[in-house]
């Protein structure tokens, strides 16, 4: 580790460290024998409605699931996710599972999957959840959810809860609320070097240095514009992103400043957003460090972000 880093950028390099991506998950479409079952789809043949109010875990999931093959339909709040997923219902039914962000404006997750479910929707709706306590899993199911995933999310578990959920139902067999699949994804990886990141995603660390400068562009336009209701919904998306790589100094930064605009006030934001813009930088230039030691085949985003 180099001795000059910061205590700061040593924390997001750890953090960094601790984004492990592993998940052991079953195919649910094979046969004791090992043979696919023939009705099984594969995520490339299904329509996916994802429900996500942060623009740039929106841009992610729809980019990530339409390299798999989706098709992909986005919208950025629980009522949109109603609207859309009735109107489809009562056509031609093209949309094989909803991804649901339950923190959203407007209509969160847990009311527009409780409307659907009221109104006759049986696709599978799979809860995309910042929480990982128990009692936040269980109010995910309550609502009428089939299965959950915590950011930070793990593309390949996601899609196998998509597949397994789907193909059950098609089968008319339950299948089991996975659990936290992403929970090892928070378990240090076994190395006191921070700066080997065995287990990062290399498109979620690409997208983030692709989406960051617009979200820290709507993070200032709002202090610009004295709109303490706008500055609070930009940070809490920039705070979301950050989670998928660091609890550290920029994401408490970030919510700092979040708490900060929810009080309504505005004072002393100029200078909490200097520190935050600071810290993210930091964040990048590791993330970019650790991007240009991977082959240039295994990634999908350019690396010169600013």
């Amino acid at each position: 580790m180099n001795e000059n880093m910061s205590p700061e950028k040593i924390g997001a390099a750890d953090e960094l460290q601790n984004v492990v991506k592993r998940c052991a998950v079953d195919s649910a479409c094979l046969t004791s024998g090992g043979s696919a079952v023939d009705h099984c789809k594969s995520i490339a043949d299904m329509h996916i409605l994802i429900a996500e109010d942060t623009p740039a875990i929106q841009k992610l999931l729809t980019h990530m699931l339409r390299r798999s093959g989706a098709q992909v339909t986005a919208v950025g709040n629980g009522q949109e996710a109603l609207d859309v997923a009735l109107a489809d219902a009562n056509e031609n039914g093209r949309i094989d599972a909803v991804l649901m962000d339950m923190q959203m404006p407007i209509l969160d997750g847990y009311s527009a999957t409780r409307e659907l479910r009221a109104r006759g929707f049986s696709r599978p709706i799979i809860a995309l959840t910042a929480h990982a306590m128990q009692g936040d899993r269980e109010k995910c199911l309550e609502a009428g959810c089939d299965d959950y995933a915590t950011k930070p999310i793990d593309l390949k578990c996601l899609i196998a809860k998509i597949e397994q959920n789907y193909n059950h139902q098609t089968r008319q067999q339950p299948v089991p609320p996975s659990g936290d699949s992403n929970a090892m994804a928070r378990s240090p990886v076994a190395t006191h070097q921070s700066t080997e990141f065995n287990y990062l995603d290399v498109d979620m660390a690409g997208a983030f240095l692709t989406f960051q400068p617009e979200m820290l562009s709507a993070v200032t336009q709002a202090i610009d514009d004295a709109d303490s209701s706008e500055l609070r919904r930009n940070v809490h998306g920039l705070k979301g992103a950050l989670s998928d790589f660091t609890s550290s100094a920029p994401f408490q930064t970030a919510r700092d400043l979040e708490d900060i605009a929810a009080d309504g006030s505005l004072s002393q934001v100029d200078v909490i957003v200097v520190t935050l813009k600071s810290q993210v930088e930091e964040l990048c230039d590791e993330l970019k460090r650790y991007l240009a030691s991977v082959p240039i085949n295994q990634t999908c985003f350019s690396t010169d972000q600013t």
